[in-house]
């Protein structure tokens, strides 16, 4: 009898301490916390105020899956109306690595100083998709006291591009944008 008690006491033991040590999933998605510490230190903001910007985007899709963040600036062409970006870009599947972008838009020529801009990747682990145009969809943008966003989606793929609201002019619409990595 004693011998059974005791196999009973070391196989619970083995069940708890497997429970006890069972692997969490992985998320590889950032929280708002993660992306307001990105911003606040890209753009010497305050953490709360990049919380306060992101909220609405936090509410509408979620965490993202990659945080895209360096300058962009126009070419010295009023002619053109477009702006290209270098950057690098965060994801929690794979090391930091560089990346380039172009905008196109309304009212973008003349920024020959770098411009600071994050974006926000969603549903998306392979980033060499996004090589393809996205387009804005509707009127989504939205001003905020420190930041302006502008949301674009094509074909489940979602990106979140944010900048100081006092870099760009108010009437430039971003509608363009392809990354090249």
């Amino acid at each position: 009898m004693i011998g059974y008690k005791r196999a009973l006491w070391v196989i619970l033991a083995c069940v708890l301490t497997a429970c006890a040590t069972a692997p969490e999933s992985f998320d590889n998605r950032f929280g708002s916390g993660e992306i307001s510490v990105f911003i606040a230190d890209d753009f010497g903001a305050d953490r709360s105020a990049a919380a306060r910007a992101l909220r609405p985007v936090y509410k509408k899709y979620g965490a993202p899956h990659a945080y895209i963040s360096g300058h962009m600036s126009s070419v010295n062409n009023p002619m053109l109306s477009r702006l290209y970006g270098s950057g690098d870009v965060r994801s929690k599947l794979r090391s930091d690595s560089h990346i380039f972008w172009q905008l196109n838009g309304d009212a973008l020529s003349g920024y020959l100083s770098p411009i600071r801009t994050a974006h926000l990747v969603y549903d998306t682990d392979r980033l060499e998709d996004l090589t393809q145009v996205l387009s804005t969809v509707g009127a989504l943008s939205k001003q905020g006291k420190t930041f302006t966003l502008f949301e674009r989606e094509l074909d489940g793929q979602i990106v979140v591009t944010l900048h100081r609201t006092d870099d760009l002019a108010r009437d430039a619409s971003l509608q363009d944008l392809m990354f090249f990595q």
